[in-house]
């Protein structure tokens, strides 16, 4: 069986530092009279008998302050989903430092020793999995994570240039120094444009960043069975965020129908295909063998306006010689 893991990054966001209600914006996603954050992300997932896995980054806790976290991680818990760390740390170590790679090794422990005790003081429970904020690991990570008792990481997204832990994998399991990596699923898209120009990238399976339920669908259609699949999700996974870099602000953020749609008929998909499993971290097993794989999309493309007019004029100079 293809073994699906629903993971959200459950999160203020570094943009957010500015604004007071920043927690019931961004993870509680309350716009006017509606809610759409974490637990809407929830309620939706129980439609499909779905677990997800929340990733909480625990750090701007001292901003928004340690009830509302207490709150929101014994909320997930009893509603039958799980919570683990995500660790963002510029908001409580280094405003200029936004990676945990950009921490030396004794740093990282701080860091990382800080995320998973405020979560027990928080639910009693002790994390397992760590992801970090910007899949910004190196291999120091491994050997904090082993030192602070987790067993596991999805940091790991083949291509990304922040991630500084580099493999030869794409997707399949690996073990570094006794922590198992379970990277973040990617797939390869290209885009041809004519004539014949080939643009490639990597990309997650986010229906909000760069993908939606269709693709999502069809990618993992050809995935190879016993593979395991990460969906990627944030608290704030509903809400349009327009930002203006120039004024550092957000203009009217309000809700996004469309991503909520796009939601049910990815987990529809998955619940109607046979092949496939909802499950979490704590059914993976470290004895299991996997082989790696990547599958590859083609599609069409299209040049921006300005620049189709221009490839016309090419083409109709070059006709007229």
């Amino acid at each position: 069986m293809k073994k699906i893991l629903i993971t959200c990054d459950t999160e203020l966001g570094e943009l957010s530092k500015d604004i007071n209600n920043a927690f019931e914006i961004f993870i509680e996603g309350k716009v006017f009279d509606k809610t759409v954050g974490y637990t809407l992300i929830n309620e939706i997932a129980n439609e499909y008998k779905a677990i997800v896995t929340h990733f909480v980054d625990a750090y701007p806790c001292e901003f928004a302050g340690d009830k509302k976290f207490a709150i929101l991680c014994n909320s997930i818990m009893e509603n039958g989903h799980k919570i683990e760390l995500h660790t963002h740390p510029s908001s409580k170590f280094d405003r200029r430092r936004r990676y945990l790679h950009q921490y030396n090794e004794k740093e990282q422990q701080k860091i990382i020793a800080f995320g998973k005790k405020k979560i027990y003081e928080w639910t009693g429970y002790e994390v397992s999995v760590h992801r970090a904020g910007g899949y910004g690991i190196n291999y120091d990570t491994f050997q904090v994570l082993k030192d602070e008792g987790i067993v596991m990481d999805t940091s790991f997204l083949h291509g990304n240039e922040v991630c500084l832990y580099k493999a030869v994998l794409y997707n399949a399991p690996f073990q570094v120094n006794g922590i198992l990596e379970i990277p973040i699923t990617v797939y390869q898209r290209d885009v041809i444009y004519w004539p014949g120009i080939k643009k490639s990238c990597y990309q997650k399976l986010d229906f909000r960043y760069g993908s939606n339920a269709q693709e999502i669908l069809s990618v993992i259609a050809k995935m190879p069975m016993d593979s395991i699949i990460i969906l990627f999700l944030h608290s704030f996974n509903f809400l349009n965020l327009p930002y203006n870099f120039r004024t550092a602000k957000y203009g009217e953020i309000t809700v996004n129908k469309n991503l909520i749609e796009q939601y049910h008929k990815v987990l529809q998909g998955l619940k109607q295909n046979k092949d496939c499993v909802f499950c979490c971290f704590s059914d993976l097993n470290f004895d299991e063998q996997y082989d790696d794989f990547l599958v590859n999309i083609t599609q069409k493309g299209k040049w921006s306006s300005v620049l189709q007019r221009k490839l016309d004029k090419i083409i109709n100079k070059k006709g007229n010689v």
